[in-house]
């Protein structure tokens, strides 16, 4: 049994338990079975790419290169849409999200309503 199988096992069977099932021995080559091991798979693969990146980002001669080194992580980012940028983009399209040129606006914005005793708050519904 390969080390995913065996993953897929684990999970398998701690789903079994939750339902009050048995617990099984082996991954069969059911389809529900092929699903769990290629999801498994799947994530490996992509820990395995975020690993490669934060540890390109860790080394000496990376770090180096500067404004390089930040931009090979954001893909790993899953952020929360704030309104503000939402609203930033929608009025001035060019702008992109990945520059961070909207997200230091919004901030820079966030701050001086701040200093004025003034905060955005969502409007109720």
């Amino acid at each position: 049994m390969t080390d995913i199988e065996t993953k897929a096992l684990a999970v398998a069977n701690e789903v079994r338990h939750e339902a009050g099932y048995p617990p099984v021995v082996i991954i069969t080559k059911c389809l529900s079975d092929k699903i769990l091991v290629r999801a498994i798979e799947q994530n490996e693969a992509f820990k395995q790419e975020v690993s490669d990146a934060v540890s390109g980002y860790m080394a000496e001669d990376y770090r180096r290169k500067g404004g390089k080194r930040v931009e090979s992580l954001l893909q790993f980012i899953i952020a929360k849409p704030d309104p503000l940028v939402e609203a930033f983009i929608e009025v001035w399209p060019t702008y992109t999200r990945l520059s961070g040129v909207v997200e230091s606006h919004t901030e820079a914005l966030r701050a001086a309503l701040a200093a004025r005793g003034l905060k955005i708050v969502e409007a109720d519904k």
